[in-house]
């Protein structure tokens, strides 16, 4: 699967970009690989992204896959949106 990069904003860091990433797939009901998280979030060490997956799907839990879910949204997993998972201070 590809996603369209150009909707995160540039001044974002890896881990801000996998948190929007994370909840743009929970909402969309989409299936994430740790690989494509680590890749699409922009860390150099795939191991960082695979760091990263673990705590978002420990503090958001799994993504629950839709029949017929299609596309992911990444505008719909901006912190201003209602449906995208907040993140908790740690």
């Amino acid at each position: 699967m590809q996603i369209d990069l150009s909707a995160l904003p540039q001044d974002e860091g890896p881990r801000q970009r996998a948190a929007r990433i994370c909840g743009a797939h929970l909402v969309a009901g989409l299936p994430l690989e740790k690989a494509d998280l680590a890749t699409w979030a922009g860390y150099t060490n795939p191991r960082s992204g695979g760091n990263e997956y673990r705590c978002l799907v420990g503090e958001f839990g799994p993504v629950q896959e839709r029949e017929g879910a299609a596309a992911v949204d990444l505008d719909r997993a901006s912190p201003d949106h209602q449906d995208a998972p907040a993140r908790t201070a740690a």
